[in-house]
């Protein structure tokens, strides 16, 4: 039996999430230790370690599904930039960190400054995101 991520286990419906968009190549979800409100996260449904992996056609897929959350936050929070990360260090599945940044601090945020919210204030925030 393969090693599954917490995001292969998110894919397959065994641990819940806060969906926002999914289709049959990329989850989108909200991000349960946020940087700032929306704070979401784009995950390829095909498993790779590292973005470098992933073939030309999904990563091109995954990046326009990180434009559409991109877009869905400037509309909902107004913040000055959208912050994209790529980094996979806690979690060997490829996925991509989109949150309203409201300064370049939001870039170096420690786990300990982020943001505690609740199950209800996630799920209303998941209602505001979801994109079709």
């Amino acid at each position: 039996m393969e090693n599954k991520t917490i995001f292969d286990l998110i894919i397959e419906g065994s641990i819940p999430s806060f969906k926002l968009y999914e289709d049959d190549k990329v989850l989108v979800i909200l991000d349960i230790n946020p940087i700032n409100k929306g704070h979401s996260l784009v995950i390829p449904k095909a498993k790779s370690v590292n973005f470098t992996d992933l073939d030309d056609e999904t990563y091109s897929y995954t990046t326009c599904i990180v434009k559409k959350i991109a877009d869905k936050l400037m509309k909902t929070y107004e913040p000055p930039k959208i912050g994209v990360i790529i980094e996979g260090f806690e979690v060997p599945h490829t996925h991509i960190h989109v949150f309203p940044a409201y300064s370049a601090e939001d870039f170096r945020k420690n786990p300990e400054d982020k943001l505690k919210l609740t199950d209800k204030e996630m799920a209303n925030i998941a209602e505001s995101l979801r994109i079709n």
